[in-house]
């Protein structure tokens, strides 16, 4: 995908927000701290890249724990927890084997947890002007 989109929770409605280091769940603004690009690494493997801070892409808090706050950091190439699986079931799996998704709870908080197929854990790719 070459341009930015929005990614959602169509359960909540809340989006993802890069506004801080720690990446939450928001509602929608439009503004750029909400728009995200992929970038594919390689064997279904995606950077996933934030339009208003360039050079920084999703990544997770220390090691890949149950838990782990999902973070804006400064991309590098090699590191697995930037990496994501973008499955068919909208689900977004960090790629470091742990098989963690990312989770919306019902605070906004977005945390990495175990991959169940639950709503809080599907997200769409959405365009700006759509929404």
């Amino acid at each position: 995908m070459d341009k930015y989109h929005i990614l959602r929770n169509p359960s909540s409605r809340l989006v993802l927000d890069g506004t801080q280091t720690i990446v939450e769940a928001r509602q929608l603004n439009k503004f750029d701290a909400q728009l995200w690009k992929l970038e594919h690494v390689d064997r279904g493997k995606f950077f996933i890249h934030n339009k208003a801070d360039k050079g920084k892409v999703l990544d997770i808090e220390r090691e890949s724990k149950k838990g782990a706050n999902i973070l804006l950091c400064k991309k590098e190439n090699g590191n697995n927890n930037q990496n994501w699986y973008i499955n068919s079931d909208g689900s977004i799996v960090c790629a470091n084997g742990d098989n963690l998704a990312i989770d919306v709870s019902t605070d906004g908080k977005l945390k990495l947890q175990p991959k169940s197929g639950y709503e809080n854990q599907k997200f769409e790719f959405c365009n700006k002007v759509d929404l």
